[in-house]
């Protein structure tokens, strides 16, 4: 089942993070432990037709890693989230 957005909402998927601790029991512990609500790097899956940021798919941008609400789709390792255009901090140039 494919989901197109409307209005003024995307579609992203965080990032895998490179780097990350794993302790002996095998818990895996996220780089920025000590700063839980530092911005993340996410990748637009799909664009509604009304956005007007100028984000395109494939784009990475930065958000609150609470921005959102989970949707189908995606894996476990890459879950996708539904986010308001408005909830976009900056978009990442090459």
């Amino acid at each position: 089942m494919a989901l197109r957005p409307v209005g003024r909402n995307l579609i992203i998927s965080f990032k895998k993070q490179q780097e990350q601790d794993k302790t002996v029991g095998g818990l895996i512990l996220p780089k920025n432990k000590n700063a839980p609500d530092e911005p993340v790097d996410a990748i637009v899956i799909a664009v509604a037709e009304e956005c007007e940021y100028g984000v395109c798919v494939n784009d990475i941008v930065l958000i609150s890693p609470y921005s959102g609400i989970a949707v189908r789709g995606g894996t476990e390792d890459e879950p996708h989230r539904l986010i308001v255009e408005k909830d976009i901090i900056a978009i990442v140039e090459a």
